[in-house]
């Protein structure tokens, strides 16, 4: 929906990653979009797992940690900060596959908005090449 499409929009568009997209590029990337729930308490990353999705959050609030070894062997659990409507996650996933730095939870049921790695590049690929030929 229109709606939805501002949304995503309004998260997207300060990040580094869409900075040289015009707005019709970003609306064709966000048509690629896929909608993901999660209830209260699921996990819907785990640090350490290879990344390769960018997530927008629609509604809901998620927490993310790490866990970090101390120099004695003992690991902590440490609370990092909370996301809800409109925040984003999983740069790096989306460009480089890198493994997620922390574990995200739903603290409440959640709706959020995704794109994989794969789909990124095929509707960047096809983007370059449509400039590319005009």
């Amino acid at each position: 929906t229109h709606v939805i499409r501002s949304l995503i929009y309004e998260a997207i568009k300060p990040n580094e990653l869409f900075e040289h997209d015009t707005k019709e590029e970003i609306l064709q990337i966000i048509d690629v979009f896929k909608p993901q729930t999660f209830c209260k308490g699921e996990r819907v990353i785990r640090q350490g797992d290879e990344g390769s999705e960018f997530y927008v959050v629609e509604s809901g609030q998620l927490s993310f940690h790490g866990t970090f070894e101390g120099e004695d062997g003992t690991q902590s659990k440490v609370k990092l900060g909370d996301y809800s409507a409109g925040a984003t996650f999983g740069d790096l996933a989306l460009i480089f596959g890198s493994p997620w730095a922390a574990t995200i939870t739903a603290t409440t049921d959640c709706k959020l908005w995704s794109i994989e790695r794969m789909a990124y590049r095929s509707v960047i690929q096809q983007l370059r090449y449509e400039k590319h030929a005009e």
